[in-house]
């Protein structure tokens, strides 16, 4: 009897000291962490606008990380010019499937303007700061010398491009088109007009994604004061990036103009180092 005592008790010993252990790899398995991923989709281009003005505009962010997690964020820097209202600000438990949060932003331009505005509104993942995101922000002042054309132009039945009744493309069935999008040191590409009027303040945007390791070139923007009648400009963007065999990042290309986005081009490329090959671009889309 005495001995089955002691074998009781040391058998009871053993196990309440394994207790925490086993109780700690169920609590391990049971609050499995999932990773929240930050992304951002629009840009705030305001042109032709007068001094003084207000002006509105807004962005999405959403939670591309993983299935379960919860995404927190804060916008922690917008320009210096102008008086910025942001909302919301900040918000919490967002998670993939909820969709992307729309950001409002109304922002009040200085009372004297005597150059291009540029800036960055930029918003951090609460849990990790260095996982963020920014939006570009462009502002011009209105030229009284500039004849521009209009979001609300059209393509008539023949596919010229028409503006207030008057044919403005009587060859050609677009109004800016991206071609030639190629590698080497960078990502390069032509931006062509297909007008025959001037056009102002064309903004385009070099973006790449969904690849390996990308230090420098994730993103460039920039804007054409004056695209010609019929001219090519060619943009490009600088990269260097770590690679792994096979791993292909995701190229686009985008265009804004008067304030919207104009459409854009998507290709696909190896990055090795700051060298871009194997460009396989999707073919144009007809704008007609």
């Amino acid at each position: 009897m005495k001995k089955l005592i002691s074998v009781t008790v040391i058998l009871l010993f053993i196990g309440l000291a394994f207790a925490p252990s086993i109780n700690a790899n169920i609590g391990k398995r049971t609050l499995k962490y999932s990773k929240p991923d930050i992304c951002c989709e629009g840009e705030l281009y305001w042109l032709d606008a007068e001094p003084g003005e207000t002006a509105t505009g807004h962005f999405e962010v959403g939670n591309c990380g993983e299935e379960g997690s919860l995404l927190g964020c804060e916008i922690i820097d917008w320009p210096d010019w102008g008086t910025w209202t942001i909302d919301p600000m900040s918000w919490n438990d967002q998670a993939p499937e909820d969709g992307p949060v729309t950001v409002d932003v109304e922002v009040i331009a200085p009372d004297e303007i005597n150059e291009d505005l540029w800036g960055e509104i930029k918003v951090i993942n609460l849990g990790n700061p260095d996982d963020f995101c920014e939006i570009s922000v462009f502002w011009r002042e209105k030229s009284i010398d500039n004849e521009v054309l209009e979001s609300t132009d059209f393509h008539d039945t023949n596919n010229h491009f028409v503006k207030q009744g008057q044919e403005i493309c009587p060859t050609n069935c677009f109004l800016v088109e991206i071609r030639n999008i190629t590698g080497g040191f960078g990502v390069h590409a032509e931006i062509v007009s297909g007008t025959n009027k001037d056009l102002y303040d064309v903004g385009w945007k070099i973006s790449l994604s969904e690849g390996g390791l990308l230090l420098i070139g994730k993103k460039r923007t920039g804007m054409i004061d004056t695209l010609h009648a019929g001219e090519t400009v060619k943009i490009w963007n600088f990269v260097f990036g770590i690679f792994g065999y096979g791993v292909m990042y995701k190229i686009r290309i985008s265009l804004f103009y008067n304030g919207g986005d104009i459409g854009g081009r998507d290709a696909l490329g190896q990055v090795f180092g700051p060298y871009v090959r194997n460009i396989f671009v999707d073919p144009p889309i007809n704008q007609c």
